[in-house]
């Protein structure tokens, strides 16, 4: 996309293709399947078109806006840093930040509580003097209410099988509950004391967790030295890959077969040349899967394009599934068929995010009955917090029998957090659930902040009922101006283990037993392992 020349003014327009003349473009198309140019040009085109007063400024990127109710919200341009300076800007993600609290974070299994804790007493229980990280209370004799409340950093991680783990010193029982809940347990009498109270499977939804020690009808101390979140003995998990490139199936499966070994997968995702509505090498895919099988491998297709959903994108994928269909009535076959469509990533995605959703579902329910097979949807982990998606989630479910979440972080707590809300969803439908993270390599994004202004380097304005941003290359006066405030880097690192794979042993090591906690959780995938670059330990 080329920059926009300077001039006084330009026009800004939206056009079914880019005006003659254009000096900038992005073509998109909506929900519906109508085709959408956003465009800069020196003269006014024939199609919607707004005049920009932008004098000597240049226009670098311009784009569509998400939907959102904010007024005039902070608004961040998210995307990968150039090769080189003179590069276009590419935004692969908008946020705007309407100034809502923040959500209360999850609370990590493992690591103790107290660090971060805020105790306090009630009726007849008082604090006592402690040390960092010490909660210390003291119970006078008597039937009224009494209790220590200590008020935890988070919620509860919803849906999983936790137990809450005491170290304390006590010369009474004291029953333990969350908040004013029923108690779940009893703290018994002793010194240097560890005793392990069951949570309910259910979890306790986004509020902030409290722990409450209630004062028994004697006078009493205790001393609570650790509280901390333990899960169960971990499981043993299946571990996949995705192997997108036909050619290292093709022409080294059992290279291929070799190295899944070696790193102990038990499940590959391929990806498949189609010809002539057919799968191509047929021959050649039935002697790998043969050779797969008999390494107890697992081998399920991968099918992914944003277009998926689109009016023009969906019959030739629908083809692709009917080809992947026609081919597992032979044998061997296919275990499944995986579908990474990611529809975010489509330039007409934030005209109607609704609308995207909706087209999004139906997709998935024609490729579930195409498939005539196991079929697995590939998520990211934000899918279930947005409103949009609140009233489709259970159309989602029926889509597909299993799931997996893209949780790319690299901070093993990070990646338990992204995942909870799949797994909770995932356990409240019955679905297994796959927890993906990210080793191959990713370029290092730059975080753009814009704040409202009277002059600024974006700016946000509406033609034919659309909001439309524009980036200039210095800020210029307009009403709805947007200062930029901060320009920042965000390490490639804090979303892929870039191929370091002693990290990313270390790291599934560590997540693995958490997740168990989750009746949900199926397995670990990691995306990039086999056609990556590798970081030798």
């Amino acid at each position: 996309m080329a920059l926009a020349a300077a001039a006084s003014i330009v026009w800004l327009s939206v056009c079914a293709s880019p005006p003659a003349g254009a000096v900038l473009s992005r073509t998109s198309e909506d929900m519906a399947g109508a085709r959408l140019a956003l465009a800069i040009s020196p003269d006014r085109p024939e199609c919607p078109a707004l005049a920009l007063p932008v004098g000597d400024a240049r226009v670098l990127w311009l784009g569509f806006e998400p939907a959102s109710s904010a007024g005039n919200p902070v608004i961040r341009l998210i995307g990968p840093v150039p090769d080189r300076p003179d590069d276009p800007i590419a935004v692969s993600e908008i946020e705007l930040d309407d100034g809502a609290p923040d959500a209360v974070p999850m609370l990590p299994v493992g690591p103790d509580l107290l660090d971060q804790a805020t105790p306090h007493a009630v009726g007849r229980a008082a604090l006592g003097k402690a040390g960092p990280g010490t909660v210390t209370a003291q119970c006078a004799a008597g039937t009224a209410a009494g209790e220590v409340v200590v008020d935890l950093p988070g919620h509860l991680p919803r849906g999983a099988q936790l137990a809450l783990a005491a170290e304390y010193d006590a010369d009474a029982p004291f029953d333990v509950a969350l908040g004013s809940d029923a108690s779940l347990g009893r703290l018994p009498p002793g010194t240097g004391r560890q005793e392990v109270v069951p949570l309910p499977g259910d979890g306790a939804g986004n509020a902030a967790a409290s722990a409450t020690l209630r004062c028994p009808p004697e006078a009493a101390r205790i001393s609570l030295r650790s509280l901390r979140l333990r899960q169960g003995a971990g499981r043993p998990m299946p571990l996949s890959t995705w192997v997108w490139r036909p050619a290292q199936w093709r022409d080294d499966g059992d290279g291929l077969i070799a190295d899944a070994r070696v790193h102990g997968l038990d499940r590959i995702f391929i990806g498949l040349d189609i010809q002539d509505g057919a799968v191509a090498d047929a021959g050649r895919l039935r002697s790998f899967l043969q050779a797969a099988q008999a390494a107890g491998l697992s081998v399920w297709a991968v099918e992914g394009d944003p277009a998926a959903i689109t009016k023009a994108g969906r019959p030739p994928f629908i083809e692709r599934t009917r080809a992947i269909a026609a081919f597992n009535l032979g044998s061997p076959a296919l275990d499944g068929i995986q579908y990474d469509i990611e529809p975010y990533l489509l330039a007409g995605w934030p005209l109607d995010r609704a609308a995207g959703i909706a087209a999004y579902l139906s997709a998935l329910e024609r490729l579930k009955r195409e498939a005539a097979g196991p079929v697995e949807v590939v998520l990211p982990f934000w899918w279930f917090d947005m409103p949009e998606m609140a009233g489709g989630l259970g159309r989602l479910a029926a889509a597909a029998d299993r799931f997996a979440v893209m949780a790319y972080r690299t901070g093993p707590d990070d990646i338990v957090a992204a995942a909870e809300s799949a797994l909770a969803w995932a356990g409240t439908h019955d679905r297994p659930m796959t927890v993906a993270v990210e080793a191959g390599p990713l370029p290092d994004d730059r975080v753009q902040t814009f704040r409202p202004a009277a002059r600024g380097e974006l700016w946000r304005v509406t033609l034919d009922g659309r909001r439309i941003l524009v980036l200039l290359d210095r800020p210029r006066p307009n009403p709805q101006a947007y200062r930029r405030q901060g320009d920042h880097r965000l390490p490639a690192g804090r979303l892929s283990f870039l191929g370091d794979t002693a990290a990313l042993t270390a790291a599934i090591d560590r997540i693995r037993p958490i997740l168990s906690a989750w009746p949900a959780f199926a397995g670990i995938a990691v995306h990039g392992l086999l056609d990556g670059p590798r970081k030798e330990p």
